[in-house]
């Protein structure tokens, strides 16, 4: 949509200029229908009846010549969204071009939005023996069952495993939070920010309560990534796998945030300084063994 100073008639040309259009065509109007073509556009002013003076978009001085140079390209897979193209000769813009105003429809697409699958927090299998063990009976249990059963067809047998062990999952294993909070975060300052919640409409018991938050949210952060690089500290000589895991964990995956430890600033606030690289020669240095060559 714009000022392309170009005129492309009232003669049709293929399904990009119509038979809607005011004057002849001139050298820039080809080079517009060129483009147009190779780009797959039509001319939209071109394709509706209306009177030539809801056609015209510019007026030379003294108003000596009107001509239509102003027109709006639609791409040609949406032409039923343009319902009327026209100008308004009367209006006042103090400018030689007349205003070009389009209506349209558009028909927004409905998102269908898929049915949410539930996640369980299987490792806790590993870290919970109580767990573990009346799940591994559980499923015992169920397995016996299909032996019962005598199933001999493979789709079948197969079948039935499957619904047996969600099933043992289901009624054993805790589903995990769709949403999930910072790995440093407490519950101290959950439940701080839920009394927050309850006190919207006063601005200074809130004010206070958002302090206090934020004091402690520095508090934990802080003691997290204290303990995160002491672990590092202790493991850097049996583990070089967890050691990059856990700088890739405290670090942040994303490019973006290179940053992870420490120092403080002269008022004590915990500041991000060291770069990855910094941290990997300070958290996992080794003693380098110098060696000579004779």
């Amino acid at each position: 949509m714009g000022d392309f100073n170009a005129k492309v008639g009232n003669s049709r040309t293929e399904e990009i200029i119509g038979p809607r259009g005011l004057g002849d065509r001139n050298e820039r109007g080809e080079r517009l229908i060129d483009w147009c073509r190779e780009n797959e556009f039509i001319v939209s002013n071109t394709w509706y009846k209306q009177h030539p003076r809801r056609r015209y978009t510019w007026i030379s001085p003294g108003d000596r010549t009107r001509n239509q140079i102003d027109f709006i390209l639609i791409q040609k897979r949406f032409p039923n969204a343009v319902k009327s193209v026209k100008t308004l000769p009367g209006a006042d813009c103090d400018s030689d071009h007349v205003p070009v105003i389009c209506k349209m429809r558009i028909n927004l697409k409905r998102l269908k939005k898929g049915k949410h699958q539930p996640k369980y927090e299987v490792g806790f299998l590993k870290t919970n023996q109580d767990l573990k063990e009346k799940f591994v009976i559980e499923v015992k249990n169920k397995f016996q069952l299909l032996e019962v059963e005598d199933l001999t067809d493979t789709n079948e047998l197969w079948n039935g495993i499957k619904t047996s062990t969600n099933e043992a999952i289901q009624e054993n294993i805790p589903q995990t939070s769709r949403k999930e909070n910072k790995k440093w975060m407490i519950n101290e300052v959950l439940g701080l920010m839920e009394e927050r919640r309850q006190y919207k409409s006063d601005v200074e018991k809130h004010k206070t309560l958002t302090k206090k938050i934020k004091k402690k949210c520095n508090e934990a952060k802080e003691k997290w990534i204290n303990d995160q690089c002491l672990e590092i500290e202790i493991k850097q000589n049996s583990n070089s796998k967890f050691i990059h895991e856990k700088i890739k964990e405290v670090s942040g995956k994303r490019s973006g945030n290179p940053y992870f430890s420490k120092r403080y600033n002269s008022r004590k606030r915990l500041t991000i300084s060291r770069k990855k690289k910094h941290i990997i020669s300070s958290y996992t240095r080794r003693p380098h063994h110098s060696t000579t060559t004779e």
